[in-house]
């Protein structure tokens, strides 16, 4: 980073506020702040955020890195009780919130935004009981919506707005991982397309009618690579990640053509992948190793919070993306 040696005798604009659109490189002084400010470069990297009041993975999430939204979920430890608590992130602390209506878990991803999101499927143990209801939120309580016509665990849920939804995959301990898919309008979910190959807790983003599936168990043999694309009709197969994994996270509000996959079990847990909507690359790792927690945002800043195992349950990071950043410049 430059200090004020590097910047002594150059031509610094000094402006109230920042330029509109700065250049790459550009420095200015910011008289509203009394800083000296530059948009620079700078590397993709995870910086630890604020934590959750409770521990919890295999939760519903939504929305975006400064307003996000985790409900449900399971405690920390095998076979813990599911719960119907629910947060909200501002980008600096977690709140509690109003329940969800139901207590379940194994639960993966959600729809829409802090003000007007939703979460769908699951279930709760013991006794099993699949769940096919959808709790709908409005930025303070938990209403019911429609359900879906196939429950399952593992069942995958995104979109951007809580009115165009897309449900796919999951399984149950006596039906094999699912194919089917559902799109939700707001008030009922209908059928969709079918995937070429089932998955169940697998990651997701994009939209109803330009949606992404990626990783997760899946139906036939295999790592768990396999990324397939959804136009609204039919499902068609798009470039694999360069290391399968289940337990992994999408950012909620990210593209068919800009998607992040975060964490995994086992070895991998700590991978970072990055799609433009035609292969995978690899990003920086999660400072902590992770899976099956709350993931919510965009490629560029994405959040990723709880999950398992336990150690982790309560801690949430926040991914910041490769590119030009403003910042203040050190003049000491």
């Amino acid at each position: 980073m430059a200090n004020y040696k590097d910047i002594k005798g150059t031509n610094v604009q000094d402006i109230e506020g920042n330029p509109d659109n700065p250049l790459n490189g550009q420095l200015w002084y910011n008289s509203q702040l009394r800083v000296v400010r530059g948009d620079l470069f700078a590397n993709a990297a995870w910086a630890t955020g604020g934590n959750m009041n409770n521990g919890r993975a295999t939760m519903g999430s939504f929305g975006i890195q400064t307003a996000a939204v985790i409900a449900g979920g399971e405690g920390p430890g095998p076979f813990s009780p599911q719960g119907n608590g629910a947060e909200e992130y501002n980008g600096t602390t977690w709140s509690t919130t109003n329940n969800i209506p139901v207590a379940k878990r194994e639960m993966a991803g959600g729809a829409g935004t802090e003000s007007a999101g939703l979460i769908c499927g699951g279930f709760s143990y013991p006794p099993f009981s699949i769940k096919t209801g959808t709790e709908e939120y409005d930025g303070s309580s938990w209403t019911s919506g429609g359900a879906l016509a196939s429950g399952f665990r593992g069942k995958m849920c995104l979109g951007q707005a809580q009115t165009a939804a897309l449900a796919y995959g999951g399984n149950s301990p006596t039906t094999p991982v699912q194919t089917g898919s559902e799109e939700y309008d707001g008030s009922s979910w209908t059928g969709g397309g079918t995937m070429s190959d089932g998955r169940e807790n697998a990651g997701g983003s994009g939209t109803q009618t330009s949606g992404l599936a990626f990783g997760g168990n899946p139906s036939s043999p295999g790592p768990g690579t396999k990324t397939e694309e959804y136009d609204g009709t039919s499902w068609t197969s798009g470039g694999a990640l360069n290391v399968g994994r289940h337990g992994v996270r999408g950012g909620t509000q990210g593209t068919q053509t800009a998607a992040i996959a975060m964490g995994a079990p086992g070895p991998s847990s700590s991978n970072t992948e990055l799609y433009d909507g035609t292969s995978w690359t690899t990003s920086t790792n999660l400072s902590t190793a992770r899976d099956s927690g709350g993931g919510g945002g965009t490629q560029t800043s994405a959040i990723f919070s709880g999950g398992s195992p336990t150690p982790v349950g309560t801690s949430t990071e926040e991914f910041t993306n490769a590119g030009p950043q403003t910042v203040n410049i050190d003049v000491d």
